[in-house]
């Protein structure tokens, strides 16, 4: 916020709700004049009691925030602000309709979460944030569809990620995921309109790639590719071809196709057991471990025939290798820093998805 200057002959529209006759203090938030209770914002909100504390403009007969010719000046929407107001005056009612499933307002909530944590009105904004989680919680579906827009859900999963919120990150963008993977008519848009959100910001890194990557698993592409001898090109890429992939920029299906190249070459470079680290402190590395670990490997290779997705796959070989064992071996020399060769396996395994998630990203040349 700032402070005007004398404005001469404004025409600006009084809020039709916050615009109090009795009102104290003046904000002009785009086009829309509010007249509130200074001693209410000053009370919860550390940024508007150092605001107001600071000197004012001289030479204008009404300071500054004290009358429609000279207001203050947010540069917030006339929404965003009407909905800190719509908090702080909130009366009992208006809080207890927030725990209804149908009465709840989640976008006017996504609003108070935004614009009371931008000025720092910490006890409105965590019981924002404390309704729309329990919400979410109980009725996920029903959360999303009262969201409104894709850029609702958008700017509350930027939010969440500034607020720390990670296990409503999580929820945002499995509910995200989940509707690209569907049959939904809105698919196509949920999965632009996630890209537009991923793409501004560099803190969705990882969000980002793994938006292409479910829309490659939903259009089982993997599993065609298994089937069929033909080359696939990028225009058989989804089951919804003319509608999705005509609407991408070339940007975005160039980093479609690369990303399903890289991991079709990871399925194929997957048939070939990865190599067992040398373990010095196993007597029969060598003769005896690392086959057994060759020909585990290739068992489950030949159990999974039918998995073309590589992340199904990586999955697949985890659960199989939670009972993985080599046999004991005598080590050479026993010591505190002896490790057996199937610890060693285990520790690989484990890795696995890890190594395949960090991946993702550079696999869709996301910066």
């Amino acid at each position: 916020m700032v402070f005007n200057g004398e404005l001469s002959k404004p025409n600006y529209v009084r809020d039709k709700d916050y615009y109090f006759e009795d009102g104290s203090l003046v904000i002009l938030a785009k086009g829309h004049l509010f007249k509130i209770h200074r001693m209410l914002f000053e009370r919860d909100s550390p940024f508007f009691r150092s605001l107001l504390s600071l000197p004012q403009g001289e030479g204008s007969n009404a300071p500054e925030g004290q009358s429609d010719e000279n207001p203050i000046i947010c540069p917030d929407s006339a929404e965003d602000f009407r909905a800190l107001c719509w908090v702080v005056y909130s009366r009992p009612a208006d809080i207890l309709q927030q725990q209804g499933a149908n009465t709840i307002k989640v976008s006017e909530l996504i609003r108070v979460v935004a614009i009371s944590h931008k000025y720092e009105f910490a006890s409105y904004c965590e019981w924002a944030w404390s309704a729309l989680d329990a919400h979410f919680t109980a009725f996920p579906s029903n959360f999303l569809h009262k969201c409104g827009t894709w850029a609702a859900v958008g700017r509350i999963l930027n939010l969440a990620i500034e607020c720390e919120k990670s296990t409503f990150v999580d929820r945002i963008e499995q509910v995200w995921f989940h509707r690209i993977s569907s049959l939904s008519p809105d698919r196509t848009t949920a999965f632009a309109e996630a890209l537009n959100v991923a793409e501004g910001s560099d803190r969705l890194r990882n969000f980002h790639a793994n938006l292409y990557y479910a829309y490659l698993r939903s259009s089982g592409i993997f599993e065609k590719q298994l089937r069929d001898t033909t080359p696939i090109t990028l225009d058989g890429v989804g089951s919804y071809t003319d509608e999705s992939l005509v609407k991408l920029s070339g940007e975005r299906r160039m980093r479609l196709l690369t990303g399903y190249w890289s991991l079709s070459q990871l399925r194929l470079k997957m048939s070939q057991p990865p190599k067992l680290m040398d373990n010095p402190s196993c007597a029969i590395h060598t003769s005896d471990c690392v086959p057994r670990w060759e020909s585990w490997w290739k068992d489950v290779l030949n159990n999974a025939t039918r998995i073309g997705d590589p992340g199904k796959l990586v999955e697949y070989i985890s659960n199989a290798g939670k009972n993985i064992s080599l046999g004991q071996h005598i080590p050479f020399n026993r010591s505190p820093l002896t490790i057996s060769c199937t610890v060693l396996v285990r520790i690989k395994i484990l890795t696995l998805k890890k190594d395949f998630d960090d991946s993702l990203a550079d696999r869709f040349m996301i910066p």
